[in-house]
């Protein structure tokens, strides 16, 4: 069932974006889930705050430095939304707050003629 999710629902990303990470994977690993999520909080139709400490236990970070993975997103957001100003994501002090993307426009690669998702597509398999 997870994998027909998966495939059905895949969130793309810019193979462009993924190339100028691609010697900070940790950064292209949190710009992924800031997708993902950000999907997942737009066919949720609701924003989502995740703590920094349940955060590190999803991605299986280890630091020591329990600041650093703030700032990484820090980063990774300021990143994402350089390509996609839509991003409605925020690393605050307590944890991640992520909301479906500004007029439903999701990260979508090449060149589409629209970046919104219909209304009356479904969002679940049938």
């Amino acid at each position: 069932m997870f994998f027909r999710e998966v495939l059905e629902h895949h969130v793309p990303m810019s193979e462009t974006l993924l190339r100028v990470t691609d010697k900070k994977p940790q950064i292209q690993d949190y710009m992924m889930f800031l997708a993902w999520r950000s999907f997942a909080a737009d066919a949720a139709n609701r924003s989502a705050f995740i703590p920094w400490e349940t955060l590190r236990e999803q991605l299986w970070q280890e630091d020591s430095n329990p600041y650093r993975i703030r700032s990484r997103f820090k980063v990774a957001i300021a990143s994402l939304k350089s390509a996609w100003p839509e991003l409605q994501a925020e690393a605050k002090s307590k944890g991640l707050w992520i909301a479906p993307p500004k007029l439903g426009m999701h990260l979508l690669l090449g060149n589409s003629p629209s970046r919104r998702i219909s209304s009356n597509v479904s969002r679940t398999s049938s």
